[in-house]
């Protein structure tokens, strides 16, 4: 800042012969700059800094929104340690009897880790089965950790991978809780190492499980950090006879490749949603397709209706 004062002021006063006007414009321009930089203090600028956030907060969600809203928004924003730039659901739904179906899913999570601490993976969650007598398994769990550059070292990372076929301890190491709910204790598999992220680090995880579910019914998926993409993928044979549609919070989510969402050839669904705050719940719901039993069925009740009409208008015509 020192310096700026002083390179500024011997622009302004040496005034070279070959540039003057615009020497003296840049020395101007590199005191005020100084200055400003003196006299403003850290507490100031933090000040400046709350002050734009609180904007932006009241912009984005109500310029009529009661300060206390904008002040929780605030605390929760500050308690981030995590930020997803993608969680990526595969469901794959197979018939197992006329009341049951088996829902092989696997997750897919890249973190950043944005807080000012290291941070520390916690033991996954698999929903529980809803149908059937074999409770929900974790069938594989991969993660890798990278540490965040440090000039022009290389980025350290560090990958661990289990799977129930090699690491047959894993089927040992998932504990139910009352609700069914099942959680991997992963420092019963061998060969486990605590996953770390320092500040400005990275993770990738990846979750394979089995869960079996009735035919009309559904599986949550709760995410446990803001996430700035969530793409849904569901396959199998068993939806040749069903109706899929995925919820985040009350908003019913459509298919890329069909305007209500639903499939019509048995064939994969693929949705997408742009941004969800944590703990946002993904709830994917399935029922059994409703049989048509005539043509007019496959319209809308007020186009029946019309068709109706006109059918009788002709037969007073004649």
């Amino acid at each position: 800042m020192y310096g700026a004062v002083a390179l500024g002021t011997l622009l302004i006063f040496v005034e070279p012969a070959h540039f003057k006007e615009e020497s003296r414009g840049l020395g101007e321009a590199l005191v005020i700059a100084g200055l400003l930089g003196l006299t403003v203090d850290s507490y100031l600028k933090r000040s400046l800094v709350r002050e734009i956030g609180m904007l932006a907060l009241r912009t984005l969600f109500g310029a009529n929104a009661p300060q206390e809203y904008i002040d929780c928004l605030s605390d929760s924003l500050r308690d981030v340690t995590l930020v997803s730039l993608a969680n990526d659901y595969s469901l794959r739904l197979e018939p197992t009897d006329k009341d049951a179906l088996k829902v092989i899913s696997e997750v897919r999570v890249e973190l950043i880790n944005v807080s000012t601490q290291t941070w520390e993976s916690t033991n996954p969650q698999l929903a529980a089965s809803k149908a059937g007598a074999d409770p929900s398994q974790f069938t594989a769990y991969e993660i890798t950790t990278r540490q965040p550059q440090v000039g022009q070292r290389a980025v350290s990372s560090f990958s661990q991978r289990f799977s129930i076929e090699e690491n047959p301890e894993m089927a040992e190491a998932q504990e139910p809780t009352r609700d069914g709910t099942i959680i991997l204790n992963r420092e019963q598999l061998r060969g486990w190492k605590s996953a770390v992220v320092e500040p400005g680090g990275s993770a990738s995880i990846r979750m394979k499980a089995i869960t079996s579910q009735p035919r009309q019914g559904g599986m949550p998926f709760v995410t446990r950090t803001p996430a700035l993409r969530l793409v849904l993928r569901v396959s199998g044979p068993a939806l040749t006879d069903l109706e899929v549609v995925p919820y985040v919070g009350s908003h019913a989510l459509q298919s890329g490749g069909s305007s209500d969402g639903t499939t019509r050839h048995g064939g994969p669904l693929d949705f997408r949603y742009d941004f969800v705050q944590a703990q946002s719940t993904i709830r994917v719901e399935w029922a059994p397709r409703a049989k048509r039993r005539c043509k007019d069925s496959l319209q809308s009740p007020g186009l029946s209706r019309a068709l109706k009409r006109q059918k009788r208008r002709r037969l007073d015509l004649s």
